[in-house]
């Protein structure tokens, strides 16, 4: 029985049976070959042989393919749930200086939906009577039900020079909440996310807490039992902010199709290349390139703006499909990356040469609190400098992902330092991704 006769026999029934349907299909396909192969030919056995061992691959692949298929659909059934629900944080996991796992289940009884490995969840918390939302990606495998885990980074005076309000909730969350606190969580959601049936090859590039999402697919892909080769490159300071050391070493050494390159920016002197790591300096882009052009991957970046650019900049230079390549950016960088159309105004038009001349300094007016302020470079997104004007802008990623921050463009012109992903009309901005190009006028 030809294999394309075998599959359209699968389809005619239901997903609960195919499991069953298919070990029953392979019991007597190996019996039925055994019989054909006793009473043929000798000269034809040896031919007969290789064939159906060939045939038996096959179908221990696709056998592979439809569990890891079930699992997802199985799991997928779980319905999500609107607005916000009450979880407690059950543990919570040092992983390098400042940076914390925080594992979070469902208060009340009751299954958590299966999400894609990639995505985040909006976490909200209420502080001295005030309520504060924040987007966390996701950092354990789909797989791994009954839970969820999210990775944070303690933004504290190690990390900033100010003592503003700036890491409030990470605070909060790293350093005040207790075990069996209760915070709020939207179910999870992104389209930065990773299909975990897939067979073709990816490339997974994370600078310092970027990696969050890029474990979840990693551990997605492990967790599944795909053999599909994943390339790994990790960015960070040095020993001190490596998460999950340790898995990641294991991973490579036990998978042969999993290839863990670390970066270390600023190693210590007891760190060795080769034993502790594997390059001295940031993730190099022309290495990416080199390593992995040609192999027909797929590449999931979570860098800072202007590294996603240089690494989008040196695989377009090698010949990669820009269709292949998802990002992710956190951080600010106050060079631009233009979008289509250029800067967005109040009526959806490019601004005229005057807009684009200077970003030095811009009046900034926000219409609903009447609060005028003056925009230099050093003050960083537009959100930021909201904040640090007093006026409240609601906001959860700060990284243009989930839209909360949309505001209308009353006057006057932005620039956004990277591509949004969230959709925005022509005359609103994500204020956490955009800065002045001229004096504005916010409906804030």
């Amino acid at each position: 029985m030809e294999w394309r006769e075998s599959e359209a026999m699968f389809q005619s029934f239901g997903v609960g049976s195919e499991l069953e349907v298919l070990g029953a299909f392979l019991t007597s396909t190996a019996l039925l070959e055994l019989v054909l192969l006793t009473a043929g030919s000798r000269a034809t056995r040896s031919m007969e042989v290789n064939r159906r061992h060939q045939l038996i691959e096959t179908l221990n692949f696709r056998l592979s393919r439809m569990n890891r298929e079930l699992k997802h659909r199985d799991l997928g059934r779980r319905q999500t749930w609107p607005g916000f629900r009450s979880f407690a944080l059950t543990r919570r996991v040092r992983e390098g200086d400042g940076l914390y796992s925080l594992y979070l289940r469902a208060a009340e009884s009751g299954p958590i939906p299966w999400f894609e490995p990639g995505q985040f969840i909006t976490v909200r918390v209420d502080i001295e009577g005030q309520a504060h939302t924040r987007n966390y990606s996701l950092s354990e495998s789909p797989y791994r039900r009954g839970q969820y885990r999210i990775l944070i980074r303690k933004i504290g005076p190690k990390f900033q020079d100010d003592a503003s309000s700036k890491g409030l909730v990470s605070n909060f969350l790293c350093s005040s909440l207790e075990n069996g606190g209760i915070i709020q969580v939207k179910a999870p959601r992104g389209k930065f996310r990773l299909d975990p049936v897939g067979d073709s090859p990816i490339v997974l590039v994370g600078a310092g807490v970027g990696i969050a999402p890029l474990l979840s697919m990693l551990r997605s892909v492990v967790d599944g039992g795909s053999k599909r080769d994943v390339w790994l490159y990790h960015g960070v300071r040095n020993g001190t902010t490596h998460v999950m050391k340790s898995y990641l070493e294991e991973v490579g050494r036990k998978h042969p199709n999993v290839h863990v390159k670390t970066f270390y920016s600023r190693p210590r002197p007891r760190e060795l290349v080769g034993r502790d790591f594997d390059h001295v300096g940031r993730i190099n882009p022309g290495q990416i390139a080199l390593d992995t052009s040609g192999k027909d991957c797929t590449y999931y970046l979570c860098c800072p703006t202007d590294l996603t650019r240089r690494i989008i900049e040196s695989l377009e230079g090698a010949g990669v499909d820009s269709l292949r390549v998802k990002s992710e950016t956190f951080g600010r960088s106050l060079k631009s990356v233009p979008r289509p159309g250029g800067p967005r105004t109040a009526d959806g038009a490019s601004p005229d040469s005057r807009c684009a001349s200077s970003i030095e300094n811009h009046r900034v007016t926000f219409a609903r609190s009447g609060r005028i302020s003056s925009w230099t470079e050093d003050r960083g997104s537009l959100l930021e400098f909201a904040l640090e004007s007093r006026v409240e802008i609601g906001s959860g990623c700060r990284a243009g992902r989930c839209g909360s921050c949309k505001s209308r463009i009353v006057s006057g012109a932005v620039e956004e330092l990277c591509v949004p992903g969230h959709n925005v009309p022509a005359d609103h901005c994500l204020p956490c991704i955009t800065i002045p190009r001229s004096d504005l006028v916010l409906d804030v």
